[in-house]
């Protein structure tokens, strides 16, 4: 949309008319913006995400360098992708103690927060926990 409202293009299906999205939760932009088209689809990647451990986003944050993170929450992991969405690397969070992480937000320079819950399915354990991370270069 424009700033005045005005829808000016709508993302629905790839050009062999198969559906992008099922549920859109988290959107985010780089300082490069987007010319209108589709760049790119990241599904996670083959030394983190298999069958058994599939790619699970949950959200998205343009860093100040234009990186790009991506939760995956159900493997603790953050993917580190380029402005045009091509995989940089990626960071086990859980190896250092992150379990379930739910939201990014940018805090200041060299620090970012990871918002979490406890992976526990009862009424008791929903606690959040609310990391400050430092990180070079992202």
């Amino acid at each position: 949309m424009d700033r005045a409202g005005k829808r000016l293009t709508e993302y629905e299906n790839d050009s062999n008319n198969k559906l992008l999205f099922t549920t859109i939760y988290k959107i985010t932009s780089t300082s490069k913006g987007n010319a209108g088209n589709i760049k790119g689809i990241y599904t996670g990647h083959p030394s983190v995400n298999t069958k058994d451990k599939p790619f699970t986003p949950l959200d998205i944050l343009a860093t100040p360098s234009d990186n790009i993170l991506v939760v995956d929450w159900e493997i603790s992991v953050i993917h580190i992708l380029n402005s045009d969405g091509e995989f940089i690397s990626y960071c086990c969070i859980y190896n250092i103690g992150i379990q379930y992480p739910h939201s990014l937000a940018l805090s200041t320079q060299g620090k970012h927060y990871i918002g979490c819950v406890n992976g526990e399915e009862s009424p008791e354990n929903y606690k959040a926990k609310l990391y400050e991370v430092e990180y070079l270069g992202v």
